[in-house]
């Protein structure tokens, strides 16, 4: 996720990758459903790539977002596929903390059995909106390898932009062990 700074409003919101790929995905295959269709092919067997299309079309639709808006001192959270977006809104007041926690999937305590031939045993990490009632409200939940610090940097700048106490739970691993095939 991204962020995207106005007057008084920082937006926390996905980027325009996944847009950009199914945009990309949508075209072409569009294209090649035309070209069949123009060479005789039935709509019947071309079922699986239209099927594919719409998929395409509505992961276009996905959106993503969170509004810290200062001057109105509310949170907006915005998800879902367009056109059927759910939309929250949180006051300021309700926001007792931002909180950065760190976990490890699939690990409840005691002693911890990693396979190395599993990816379920990764670090992740938790952004979210602790409110007044003990609840949390997550923003992100991300593989540490894959956040890369990026989480913990858009929590800093959102906490100082807002006034949010920032609490995290431990400092981020600085000796992340990354290899190619992580990226």
């Amino acid at each position: 996720m991204k962020i995207a700074q106005k007057q008084n409003q920082i937006v926390y919101k996905n980027g325009k990758t996944i847009f950009t790929f199914c945009l990309v995905f949508f075209l072409f295959l569009t294209y090649w459903i035309t070209i069949y269709l123009l060479d005789g092919e039935t709509i019947k067997s071309l079922i699986r790539p239209i099927i594919m299309d719409i998929f395409a079309l509505i992961g276009m639709g996905y959106r993503e977002s969170w509004t810290f808006d200062n001057k109105k001192q509310i949170v907006t959270s915005r998800f879902g596929v367009f056109p059927l977006i759910k939309m929250n809104t949180y006051a300021y007041n309700d926001i007792a903390t931002m909180e950065i926690s760190h976990f490890t999937k699939g690990y409840m305590g005691g002693e911890r059995k990693e396979d190395p031939k599993k990816r379920k045993n990764r670090a992740h990490i938790n952004l979210g909106l602790r409110m007044n009632d003990y609840e949390l409200k997550p923003i992100e939940v991300i593989a540490e390898k894959r956040s890369a610090g990026m989480t913990e940097s858009a929590a800093t700048v959102i906490s100082s932009f807002t006034g949010f106490p920032l609490t995290v739970d431990r400092p981020r691993d600085m000796d992340l062990n990354v290899g190619i095939k992580d990226l």
